[in-house]
C-alpha cells in the first residue's frame, strides 16, 4: 500500500506525497535548521516548530485506494466498436491493436464514457472479460 503524509500546519490539514513530506523534514534538519525552534521526529509522526510561529505536524498514513475507473477502452482502426486493451492488445483477440492515434497520445476512454456515448458500442467479448 502506498503511503502519504497528513500535514497539519496551525490546525489546517492537507495531504502531501511522501516525497514532499520527507523533503520538508530534510530541509528542516539541514538548510532550514536556523529557522526551526524545535524538531521532534518519530517513526510515523514528525513535528516541526518554526521560529516564525508556525507549527507543522507530519503523520504518515496509508494512501486512499484509487476509486477512479480504469481508462482502457479504445477503437481499433476505423470501427465504432470499442475494445478493452491491456498492454496494447485487445482482451477479446490478441491480434487487435488500438488505433495509432490512441497509442501515440494514450487517449483511452472509461467504460462509463463509452456506454453514455451514442457513437460507440462495447465489444461484447471484451466486456465479458
Amino acid at each position: 500500500m502506498d503511503k502519504i503524509f497528513n500535514r497539519t500546519e496551525n490546525g489546517t490539514t492537507t495531504t502531501v506525497s511522501i516525497h514532499e513530506g520527507l523533503a520538508e523534514l530534510t530541509h528542516a534538519m539541514t538548510e532550514g535548521a536556523r529557522e526551526v525552534r524545535s524538531l521532534m521526529s518519530g517513526r510515523d509522526r514528525h513535528s516541526i516548530e518554526y521560529k516564525d510561529g508556525r507549527t507543522v505536524t507530519l503523520i504518515l498514513a496509508d494512501a486512499p485506494s484509487p476509486t477512479a475507473e480504469a481508462e482502457e477502452w479504445a477503437t481499433a482502426n476505423s470501427s465504432f466498436t470499442m475494445h478493452r486493451f491491456r498492454n496494447e492488445r485487445a482482451l477479446c483477440r490478441k491480434s487487435i491493436r488500438p488505433r495509432h492515434h490512441t497509442r501515440s497520445t494514450g487517449e483511452y476512454s472509461t467504460r462509463s464514457y463509452v456506454q453514455e456515448s451514442s457513437a460507440y458500442k462495447l465489444c461484447p467479448r471484451c466486456d465479458a472479460k
